[in-house]
């Protein structure tokens, strides 16, 4: 178990991480892309679709969207992610396990997500197997979307999304976040869970 998982650090908005020419290349390719309606998302053992209210009876849904991309959007993809790990380590000034794995998912109207910390305990690992999840990122995929506003309610800070952006902050409980309700559109995007080394 880990004893310096992150407390500090800050929130890190970079907003045009994905330079303008790539980012509107990743939302053309977005659009072509097939999608699955997920109807069970689960993350180490919890259905979060098993129930429609948390633990202080509060509603919430998940994003129900899941891209299944082709060859050439994926390969995007792992373009834009592989400059998060640098990110990560300039900003923290540690080395980070490299996370592989992700998912392109999507919110639609309607969905949201409930306030939540994604470090809940300190040896909760990462997907890819890295022993802890200290940092969190969220990488934004598109425009022509409303509302999906990432908030952080023990920090008093909301931010809109916008195509391209990149947001950094620890796991840890005091950055505890939450999603508002997409108004209109589809939000998508790439969250990942990072290990400081």
């Amino acid at each position: 178990m880990r004893s310096d998982h992150p407390t500090t650090g800050g929130v890190h908005i970079f907003d045009n991480f994905i330079d303008t020419e790539t980012a509107l290349l990743v939302e053309k390719l977005l659009i072509k892309q097939p999608k699955t309606v997920l109807t069970e998302l689960t993350d180490d053992g919890v259905n979060f679709y098993s129930a429609k209210e948390d633990e202080f009876g509060q509603e919430y849904t998940q994003p129900s969207l899941n891209v299944n991309g082709d060859q050439e959007f994926h390969n995007l993809i792992v373009s834009c992610i592989e400059k998060i790990k640098p990110q990560i380590e300039l900003v923290w000034g540690r080395t980070v396990g490299y996370e592989r794995d992700f998912t392109v998912c999507g919110y639609q109207k309607g969905e949201k997500l409930r306030a939540h910390y994604d470090g809940l305990k300190l040896d909760l690992a990462t997907p890819n197997g890295y022993e802890s999840r200290d940092v969190s990122s969220v990488l934004y995929l598109n425009s022509g979307f409303t509302g999906g506003v990432l908030s952080f309610p023990n920090l008093g800070i909301s931010l809109t999304p916008k195509r391209g952006m990149l947001a950094l902050f620890p796991s840890s409980e005091i950055y505890t976040h939450e999603v508002s309700a997409v108004e209109s559109g589809v939000r998508f995007f790439v969250s990942q869970f990072w290990c400081l080394q």
